[in-house]
C-alpha cells in the first residue's frame, strides 16, 4: 500500500494521496469515458464563448497554467504534465467574472488520480467530480485519458464529454487545429471589443485567429513562437471591403494584447485569399504570448515567469 501511494503522489504531486473509498464512489457512478479518436476536445466545450484556446504537447504543458488565476492553476499544474491536448473555453459567469472549462487529453492515472483528489485537503467529492471551493474549480475524471475543469457546474461539460457536439472553429481554420496553439475568437469586433473596450463595433467578420507554431529550441517548454493572424470575413467581397478596418481594428488589438511586443508584430504583412485575411508570421517570446492569453480572458493573474526552465 505504502508503494502505491508513493506512486499516485509522485504523479499528482500537490493533490496528495488518501480516501480510497472516495475513488471507489467515484468508479462506480459510471464506467470510464473515452472519446473516439476522431472527436477534437473542443468539440465539448460550450458554444457562445468570448474565446477558444487549443494547445497540445509542450505548448499546452507549459502555457496553460498562466491563463488562469494562480491558485487554479496550480491546482491543475500537476494533471498538466502528463497532458498531450488541452482546450479551453474563455468566457463569463452568471455574475460577469471572468470564467473558463477545459478539457485535458493525455495519460491520467484513472483510479488513482480519484484517489488523489479524495484524500486531498480543499477538494471536496461532490456528484461525478471534485470541487475546490476556495480556488472555485470543479475537476472531473471521467476516463483514463480525460480530465474536465470547469468554475462553472460540471454536469454540462460531462454531458458534452459523453456527447460532443459541433466544432467552434470555421472550416477554413480547421488545418490549422493541428498547430502548436490556436486562439478563436467568434465576432470580435463585438464580444471581445465589448468586453476590452466597452463598446462593440458591426463589421461582418465571423472571427479572428492566432495561430502560433513553436520554435524549436533546446528541451523544456517553447521560449517562442512563430504568430500569425486570420480574419475570417463573412465572405469575400466583405473581406476587401472592410480590409481598412481590419487592419485598423488588428493594429489596435496587437497594442492592448501584446504591449511591449506589438511594435515587432505591427511589421507583419496581410494578403487576402477569398474570404480570409491573414497576416505574416511574427516570432513573439513565449511569455508575451501567455500574457496576451490571458488578457483575453480577462485572467489578468500571471505565472509565466520563471516556467520557461520546468
Amino acid at each position: 500500500m505504502s508503494s502505491h501511494r508513493a506512486r499516485t503522489a509522485g504523479v499528482l504531486g500537490p493533490l496528495g494521496c488518501g480516501l480510497a473509498c472516495a475513488a471507489l464512489l467515484l468508479a462506480s457512478c459510471a464506467a470510464p469515458l473515452k472519446l473516439s479518436r476522431s472527436a477534437d476536445p473542443l468539440q465539448i466545450l460550450p458554444p457562445g464563448e468570448l474565446a477558444y484556446i487549443r494547445m497540445d504537447g509542450e505548448t499546452a504543458r507549459s502555457l496553460a497554467p498562466g491563463l488562469v488565476p494562480a491558485d487554479q492553476g496550480a491546482a491543475l499544474d500537476p494533471v498538466l504534465k502528463r497532458t498531450t491536448s488541452l482546450a479551453l473555453g474563455l468566457g463569463r459567469s452568471s455574475d460577469g467574472r471572468p470564467a473558463f472549462d477545459a478539457v485535458l487529453l493525455g495519460s491520467y492515472p484513472f483510479r488513482s488520480a480519484g484517489l488523489a483528489l479524495g484524500g486531498s485537503r480543499g477538494w471536496k467529492l461532490e456528484g461525478e467530480g471534485f470541487v475546490n471551493a476556495a480556488a472555485g474549480l470543479a475537476v472531473a475524471i471521467p476516463g483514463p485519458e480525460l480530465v474536465l475543469a470547469t468554475t462553472r457546474e460540471l454536469g454540462p461539460l460531462l454531458a458534452a464529454a459523453r456527447s460532443p457536439g459541433a466544432n467552434p472553429l470555421p472550416p477554413q481554420l480547421m488545418p490549422a487545429a493541428g498547430s502548436s496553439l490556436l486562439l478563436w475568437i467568434p465576432q470580435p469586433f463585438s464580444t471581445l471589443a465589448e468586453s476590452l473596450l466597452g463598446s462593440s463595433i458591426d463589421v461582418p467578420v465571423v472571427g479572428l485567429a492566432l495561430v502560433a507554431t513553436e520554435r524549436k529550441g533546446g528541451a523544456g517548454a517553447p521560449e517562442s513562437y512563430d504568430l500569425s493572424t486570420v480574419f475570417v470575413m463573412r465572405d469575400a467581397d466583405a473581406a476587401r471591403v472592410y480590409r481598412p478596418l481590419l487592419r485598423l481594428g488588428w493594429y489596435g488589438l496587437v497594442r492592448l494584447l501584446f504591449a511591449d511586443e506589438a511594435d515587432e508584430l505591427l511589421q507583419a504583412q496581410f494578403s487576402l485569399h477569398g474570404e480570409l485575411y491573414s497576416s505574416s508570421e511574427v516570432e513573439v517570446p513565449a511569455a508575451a504570448l501567455a500574457s496576451a492569453l490571458a488578457r483575453v480572458g480577462g485572467f489578468q493573474t500571471l505565472r509565466t515567469q520563471g516556467r520557461e526552465g520546468n
